[in-house]
């Protein structure tokens, strides 16, 4: 199988799970993998990858405000649960609040609106855990460039 062209990142360690072959190789080009941080920090629109012609205006996860935020409050929810069984409410309202907060900036898509409010009361409901999800998903791929693979094949 030769897989060459554009792939979005992430994608190839999938594509070629147990599809080498012994006379192929494949080289990536490196400058491929560097990420675009300006769009990191402002965000940029990405398609849902599961609701159909939905998207979201999205900061990426390295947001350094989130960052901070995140890891303080799950400090504070270990702290509270050590045994790391804290509930899905607490969690869902945690996680959808800072999701809100730092990293979701707009939708397109849903016969709602986007606004804040809306987003906050929808995101920290333990029921919305696919879209909270999808929210996650969009704004990890905020920034990521298409990897470029060279081939250049083998003969033996």
């Amino acid at each position: 199988m030769r897989v060459k062209g554009e792939h979005l990142a992430g994608v190839l360690p999938l594509l070629l799970l147990g599809t080498r072959l012994e006379d192929e190789t494949m080289s990536v080009r490196l400058k491929s993998v560097k990420d675009d941080v300006s769009l990191q920090l402002l965000g940029d629109i990405v398609n849902s990858s599961i609701y159909p012609g939905v998207s979201y205006t999205v900061r990426s996860p390295t947001y350094p405000a989130y960052v901070r935020a995140r890891d303080y409050a799950l400090k504070a929810l270990s702290a509270r649960y050590p045994n790391g069984d804290a509930p899905e409410e607490e969690t869902a309202k945690l996680d959808g609040a800072l999701l809100v907060e730092h990293l979701l900036l707009s939708w397109s898509g849903f016969d709602e609106p986007f606004s804040k409010e809306l987003a906050l009361s929808i995101l920290t409901d333990s029921g919305y855990r696919d879209l909270r999800t999808d929210v996650h998903r969009s704004a990890a791929r905020v920034g990521k460039r298409a990897v470029e693979f060279l081939e250049e094949t083998v003969k033996n």
